[in-house]
């Protein structure tokens, strides 16, 4: 992986990026980083009209991660097993993944570029690989 260069951001998007960048340096998902590599920070439109969705192009970390080999359950199977029960509980995860932390050190291989400077999540983004 490389340090890549960055997206150009317009207007709005130059606001909503400083806002993404001190609430989620504020709730510690973020911090500043020193990475040697880094992916560069864009958004893409959601479904509802005007809002905007942070990404990250990783990419190029990705090519060069060994994927996980084991299968995942099929969604079938799984309701299969819910026949006859009678108490059901369902989890809310919006933003689950920054319920869950980068292993230490590991940190600054999901460097992330703005124009506000080098950042490393401390929790998952999406979009990375094995995640």
């Amino acid at each position: 992986p490389k340090k890549q260069g960055l997206y150009r951001l317009n207007e709005t998007e130059t606001k909503v990026m400083e806002e993404f960048v001190n609430e989620n340096l504020r709730k510690k998902y973020i911090r500043p980083s020193v990475s040697p590599i880094a992916a560069p920070f864009f958004f893409v439109s959601k479904k509802e009209k005007g809002a905007l969705r942070p990404c990250q192009d990783y990419r190029d970390l990705n090519s060069g991660t060994v994927k996980n080999a084991y299968p995942l359950p099929l969604v079938g199977k799984l309701l299969d097993k819910l026949q006859g029960a009678t108490t059901f509980s369902k989890l809310d995860l919006r933003n689950g993944y920054n319920n869950i932390r980068i292993k230490d050190g590991d940190q600054w291989k999901a460097a992330f570029r703005t124009e506000k400077g080098l950042f490393e999540p401390m929790v998952m983004f999406f979009g990375l690989a094995n995640s």
